[in-house]
């Protein structure tokens, strides 16, 4: 029995779900088809909305028009849930020179900045579990969204609707039945948008879009004597889960053969974890993930130079929980208004 729809979703990542919902609230009817990979980036991410990063602890790009965004939205997709998605999260950076001292205290006077450094730390607990540091500097005005439980619980509400079709899609499948329509199988749709996250390096109709693949792996610890409620950075991340658990992360890799967590990576976080955590801890998990990145740093948003009801939403990188809400609000309005696209974002720069 076939089906039409208005569109379809292929891939349902951190992209895919904020832009099945953003469609939906403008009452489209939305098929999404994925197959569910464990190893997709936002499974693995932890969910940090990071106003200040970086070795030079600069503004995140866009942060003033990025963040509000974000929280409205998860807050939103929260209520529809029923769960608490998104939560105001501290991130403490451990200084570990005069150099970065003075850094620290010279980008905290600067205009935009201020209000995202905290004048006085309570590291008294920090102090004692954190190693190498000269003192710790403190960001504020950030958030930590729960992806897998966003992802998974989005995921339940599409089968609960019969909108979610989990299998692998088939390129040789699709077919374009006019301007205006697709057929994929028994299913019909006048669009269709490719949110395959680093697959889309694979996809045969956009194959030079500047995407890389940044592959990434993490550890899940057991921190029983830790109360250490903020994520600390070091060379890695340490940032609180829940019961006593902690998310240990990541590793950088560009050019790799397996998409799965390794032996070698898994000890450079456990040498990362030993150098700087002082304290007993138990691994309990090792993941890995792929994020879907380009060779600029920006999303991809955008239409096929030559099937116009073709799309992709993509390439939100390792700031996806961050870039997500406002670009999938920019691509309904392009999708169904024709909002022109920002050329920061819009994939016809690497046309």
């Amino acid at each position: 029995m076939s089906k039409h729809f208005d569109a379809i979703i292929v891939g349902q990542g951190i992209a895919g779900t904020l832009l099945h919902y953003e469609l939906s609230k403008r009452g489209q009817d939305v098929l999404m088809i994925d197959k569910g990979h464990q190893g997709a980036a936002s499974y693995v991410a932890s969910g940090l909305i990071n106003p200040i990063t970086g070795r030079k602890y600069v503004k995140s790009w866009m942060f003033d028009e990025l963040f509000p965004e974000a929280k409205s939205t998860y807050e939103e997709i929260g209520e529809l849930l029923g769960e608490i998605i998104i939560k105001n999260h501290a991130i403490v950076r451990t200084l570990s020179s005069i150099k970065d001292e003075n850094l620290w205290h010279s980008k905290s006077a600067l205009p935009g900045y201020k209000k995202h450094f905290v004048a006085e730390v309570d590291d008294a607990e920090i102090k004692l579990q954190i190693n190498g540091a000269v003192s710790f500097g403190e960001v504020t005005g950030g958030a930590k969204v729960n992806m897998k439980k966003l992802i998974n619980l989005y995921r339940s509400l599409l089968a609960k609707q019969n909108n979610l079709l989990e299998e692998e899609f088939s390129y040789e499948d699709l077919k374009n039945q006019d301007a205006l329509s697709w057929n994929y199988k028994s299913y019909y749709a006048n669009k269709i948008i490719f949110c395959e996250g680093w697959q889309l390096k694979h996809n045969p109709y956009f194959a030079k879009l500047g995407q890389e693949a940044a592959k990434g792996e993490v550890l899940i610890v057991k921190l029983s004597e830790s109360k250490i409620t903020k994520s600390i950075k070091k060379k890695i991340f340490i940032t609180p889960l829940k019961d006593e658990l902690y998310w240990v992360g990541s590793t950088y890799e560009w050019e790799f053969d397996d998409a799965g967590p390794t032996p070698n990576k898994k000890q450079y976080l456990i040498d990362a974890l030993d150098e700087m955590y002082n304290g007993k801890y138990e691994i309990v998990d090792h993941w890995a993930g792929v994020r879907p990145t380009t060779i600029d740093r920006r999303p991809l948003l955008g239409s096929h130079p030559d099937y116009k009801n073709m799309f992709v939403f993509n390439g939100l990188g390792t700031k996806g929980a961050s870039l997500g809400p406002f670009w999938a609000k920019q691509m309904v309005d392009y999708l169904l208004d024709g909002t022109k696209i920002s050329p920061d974002v819009d994939l016809a720069r690497y046309s």
